[in-house]
């Protein structure tokens, strides 16, 4: 028995952000990730690590974190690393409709840290923990700030 994602419209998709359920929307989803997924680099092109799942075939299983996308996965606003029971945000500059898609799935009530495009990719791949790692080690900034 196949497995449908819920639609949401961008009103609805906060709650699903919120309570880290799946969804798509209009050039807007959600989806939960497992370690060591490959996530597109828009300008690197696709980083080469191992994929082992995005999303699940037959059901809402959670993952390694949950992750709320704009347009693509190349583009994530907000990730909830389950490691580490917190909210991580894309700290970078992006477009008009992208900055209005990250208000309607601010996930309202939780602290966000704010970190750049390219370490919040990493979280996604690797886990807070280990993309942490990764970026003290090669003397890469992590923060947005």
């Amino acid at each position: 028995m196949g497995y449908s994602v819920r639609r949401a419209t961008q009103r609805e998709a906060r709650d699903c952000v919120i309570n880290h359920i799946e969804f798509m929307g209009s050039n807007i989803y959600g989806a939960w990730t497992h370690k060591r997924q490959e996530v597109y680099d828009a300008w690197d092109g696709p980083r080469n690590r191992t994929v082992e799942k995005f999303g699940h075939p037959d059901g809402p299983e959670r993952g390694f974190c949950y992750v709320a996308f704009s347009y693509r996965i190349s583009w994530p606003l907000y990730v909830w690393d389950v490691e580490t029971s917190k909210w991580y945000g894309n700290g970078d500059r992006y477009s008009r409709t992208t900055s209005k898609h990250a208000t309607c799935l601010y996930p309202h009530g939780h602290e966000v840290t704010y970190l750049r495009r390219d370490a919040l990719v990493d979280v996604i791949q690797w886990g807070w923990f280990e993309a942490l790692a990764y970026s003290v080690k090669n003397n890469i900034p992590f923060s947005a700030t």
